[in-house]
């Protein structure tokens, strides 16, 4: 099941690992993103509110935040060569940012339709 975060990132559990990712919405409200840079590495911890990645867009610089503390299992390091692949489609199975590893889906998430209404406020 994908649930998503107030700073617009979805998270995905499977198999004792959870896949964080950029929704639709960010990535259309950025427009266009021309680079995206990692700023923490596997085995990392990351505390709430720590910058994980950095994105240039056409409109902004984005220093994307941990939306909770966790600890950095994988990178996916194909956005670095190819930050293209989140413009295409950011919800894909290859559009993801990081691994990381937790037992069960962090609390406070919200489920797709409680996304929706959040980011219809916006």
């Amino acid at each position: 099941m994908r649930l998503y975060t107030e700073n617009y990132l979805w998270v995905e559990h499977a198999d004792s690992c959870c896949r964080l990712g950029l929704s639709r919405y960010a990535v259309k409200k950025l427009n266009k993103i021309l680079f995206f840079d990692f700023m923490v590495s596997p085995d990392d911890f990351c505390d709430s509110k720590k910058q994980i990645a950095l994105l240039e867009s056409i409109k902004i610089v984005w220093e994307i935040t941990s939306p909770f503390p966790l600890k950095v299992k994988a990178v996916n390091q194909k956005l670095t060569e190819s930050p293209d692949i989140l413009n295409s489609d950011p919800e894909s199975g290859n559009a993801w940012l990081i691994v990381f590893c937790a037992p069960s889906m962090p609390e406070g998430l919200m489920t797709n339709e409680q996304f929706e209404k959040y980011i219809a406020n916006q």
